[in-house]
């Protein structure tokens, strides 16, 4: 008995003692793609011409007036563009960025948004199949964001 008492001691301070090592790379990785969203609509509407500072401002605004933070929009718009094989992370972040633009809002939980937004990006009407992921993709966000929710 002794012995494993002090096996169960010498592992849990282990633990103890590298569990900063294995927190800090995680930590560092949020915060890159924290700012990843703001990042990639500010490069996009400076490219289409807007002033850097005016594409900071409007970048910026539209995260902060989302319904969520800038984590759970960066994971949605990961989750549509991964769910759905008829857009790609390019024509997302085009479409996001021109929301912006228009200062917009964009709702990733909610089905008719995302439906609306893949419809406006491709310029016609979804098939059956196409709808389906969407409606995959807006369940998958909407349990993101409760989950993220409840445990803060």
């Amino acid at each position: 008995m002794r012995r494993k008492d002090i096996l169960y001691t010498a592992i849990i301070t282990t633990l103890l003692a590298l569990n900063p090592l294995f927190i800090s790379p995680l930590s560092a990785n949020t915060q890159v793609q924290t700012s990843a969203l703001s990042y990639h609509i500010v490069t996009n509407l400076y490219k289409r011409g807007i002033e850097l500072d005016a594409a900071k401002e409007l970048g910026e605004l539209f995260v902060d007036n989302a319904d969520m933070d800038e984590n759970m929009l960066f994971y949605g718009l990961k989750n549509l563009a991964n769910g759905c094989d008829v857009v790609s992370e390019e024509e997302i972040i085009n479409h996001i960025s021109m929301m912006a633009l228009k200062r917009q809002k964009v709702d990733v939980t909610n089905y008719s948004s995302l439906v609306a937004m893949v419809q406006k990006m491709k310029h016609s009407v979804l098939d059956n199949e196409t709808l389906k992921q969407l409606e995959q993709v807006a369940l998958k966000n909407e349990f993101l964001v409760r989950s993220l929710k409840a445990a803060a």
